[in-house]
């Protein structure tokens, strides 16, 4: 039996919104303590999204078979056949009948900049899965932002039942008490961040870099338009960016990454070849608006990998 990738994480409805301007034309530093602001929004649209359905969509684009776990509401009836038509195992997803699925509200300047409001809606339940009757079909787990007693839980059953994991606390991370991170980072196979998430989540647990890479396999750091780099103890892999054809909206473009270092981890590619799926990935995902409309066949996938890293894709 082929195993497959745990995907726990938000579902949710993103509303996504584009200012014709850049945010520090309207936002007055020296002001910030009586901030009241208008941006005008050229372009408004409704889209499927919440980490664990970006990610799960994007390893299916990558032939993956995945389990996603996740607390929707009473209203999701129309992502989740969305899910279902790219092959998603729904099954787990908790639905609760009485709230709506989380929202969230997303302006992007044009600079790529961005100012999120979220309402949690059903996410906001305690509600725990039980990983025990599936712990024998999943190869690797991601463990990405959602309810943070929900996170800590998975974090737990991963460990007990040795099932490798990645923690990706992304927006979460502010609201995690030093001993909750420390907890989710031990023995974890990654821990996943961008620049500003990795000097949060040192300053909170009181972690050197070396202290951190000691209880964890890989250290990832998204750099966007610089990059990433992969480390594994004192072995560090830069990672570019692949070409562009035109960044259209960049939100969603880190969970498309996440899923082609899944990808990766699960396969057992280099550092190298995973952070390149990665890369790519994420420059398919920042080209269409919203999280989960681009698309692609395994051979145009091939075709420009070969093109943006001068090198073949590896077998998938």
């Amino acid at each position: 039996m082929h195993k497959k990738i745990l995907v726990s994480g938000s579902l949710a409805y993103d509303h996504i919104m584009i200012h014709d301007g850049e945010f520090h034309e309207i936002i007055l530093p020296e002001h910030v303590h009586h901030l009241n602001v208008c941006f005008i929004i050229k372009d408004k649209s409704l889209h499927f999204g919440g980490t664990g359905g970006n990610i799960a969509y994007n390893l299916r684009l990558l032939g993956e078979n995945i389990i996603l776990l996740g607390l929707a509401g009473k209203d999701f009836q129309e992502y989740k056949h969305w899910l279902e038509k790219f092959g998603v195992d729904t099954s787990q997803i908790k639905i609760e009948q009485n709230i709506y699925t989380a929202s969230a509200f997303i302006t992007s300047d044009r600079k790529g900049n961005q100012i999120t409001n979220f309402y949690p809606g059903a996410m906001d339940s305690n509600h725990c899965f039980n990983l025990e009757p599936l712990a024998k079909d999943i190869a690797i787990a991601i463990i990405s932002p959602d309810n943070i007693h929900r996170m800590l839980n998975m974090c737990l059953q991963c460990k007990k039942l040795t099932i490798p994991y990645l923690f990706d606390p992304g927006q979460q991370l502010p609201n995690f008490t030093p001993h909750q991170l420390l907890e989710c980072i031990d023995k974890a196979e990654g821990v996943i961040l961008n620049e500003y998430e990795l000097e949060l989540l040192l300053n909170k647990t009181n972690l050197t870099k070396k202290d951190l890479c000691e209880r964890i396999h890989l250290l990832i750091i998204t750099r966007g338009e610089k990059g990433s780099t992969i480390e594994e103890g004192e072995k560090k892999e830069e990672i570019g960016i692949s070409e562009t054809k035109k960044i259209i909206d960049p939100t969603g473009c880190g969970d498309a990454y996440r899923a082609g270092i899944l990808k990766g981890l699960k396969k057992r590619y280099s550092r190298k070849t995973m952070g390149q799926m990665a890369a790519l990935m994420g420059t398919y995902s920042v080209e269409k608006k919203g999280t989960q409309n681009h698309f692609f066949t395994r051979d145009e996938f091939e075709k420009r990998y070969k093109k943006s890293f001068k090198t073949e894709t590896p077998t998938w």
